[in-house]
């Protein structure tokens, strides 16, 4: 059988970074979104590696 162990998957992460100094992440942008709407803070995505 082969094996799949170079291939990297690509996982976009959507995170709320609150006035606080608080650090929410989501699996969507809405969520995010919602968050910094209800929060304040900035909205920013991030593209992260899976291994």
């Amino acid at each position: 059988m082969g094996c799949n162990c170079g291939a990297a998957r690509k996982v976009v992460v959507h995170e709320s970074h609150r006035p606080d100094g608080t650090v929410k992440r989501y699996l969507t942008e809405v969520e995010a979104r919602r968050d910094v709407a209800a929060h304040g803070g900035e909205y920013e995505q991030v593209t992260q590696t899976a291994r």
